[in-house]
């Protein structure tokens, strides 16, 4: 609720606050409307749909986890957890080719979007010995001049813009909004996107704040 003290957990890699509760509850809403779409969509699903029901729960817990990352560990987990899982999703109609290549298409630019992100990660933490947002918060303003470090934080941003699709990086969306099965589509366009928002929003003005001055 508004006014109350951010609550931490796991040595404050995970946060608790507004922002966070209104996206967890965002993210369940989603995966409600999803999961009954879900049940719509079953007959068109071969084998697995006991699979196909959980992989969206994982998909959903790595965006719970994604609403309170409060440090660039908890970010890349979170943040992987649901991707490797829309991997998986994307293709799980594996008798339609279009399917099959809508998963490959997303497995290529995702891996590609991720070491954009690792190598941020890497060159962030190499300039400010942290990974924690919070502490990051409070040192990032003292090098706002180093250029490796604002190109580690810009590559960070890249890859989370590939995660959301966002312009210039929304070439992979088309196909594979069209290949993958219907109700991975509206949790991919919707969930994932805004998990990829959440992130950078927690990155840009939790982490960083004194570099967007």
């Amino acid at each position: 609720a508004p006014g109350q003290p951010v609550q931490y957990a796991f040595g404050q890699m995970y946060a608790l606050d507004g922002l966070a509760l209104f996206f967890k509850r965002f993210f369940l809403l989603a995966a409600l409307l999803v999961l009954l779409m879900s049940v719509e969509f079953a007959d068109r699903i071969a084998t697995g749909i006991a699979e196909f029901y959980a992989l969206i729960l994982f998909a959903l817990s790595g965006m719970l986890f994604a609403s309170s990352a409060n440090d660039f560990a908890l970010l890349f987990v979170s943040m992987e957890l649901i991707t490797v899982t829309f991997y998986i999703l994307t293709s799980f109609q594996r008798a339609r080719v279009a399917s099959l290549e809508a998963g490959v298409k997303y497995l290529i630019i995702g891996a590609l979007s991720t070491a954009f992100t690792v190598f941020g990660i890497a060159l962030v933490y190499g300039i400010s010995h942290t990974l924690t947002f919070d502490v990051l918060a409070s040192v990032a303003g003292q090098f706002a001049g180093n250029k490796i470090f604002l190109f580690g934080l810009a590559l960070v941003v890249v890859g989370l813009g590939f995660k959301m699709a966002a312009f210039p990086f929304q070439i992979w969306a088309p196909d594979v909004y069209q290949g993958a099965p219907a109700p991975v589509t509206a949790f991919l366009a919707v969930g994932s996107k805004a998990a990829g928002f959440v992130l950078t929003l927690r990155v840009l003005f939790t982490a960083v704040p004194d570099i967007l001055e």
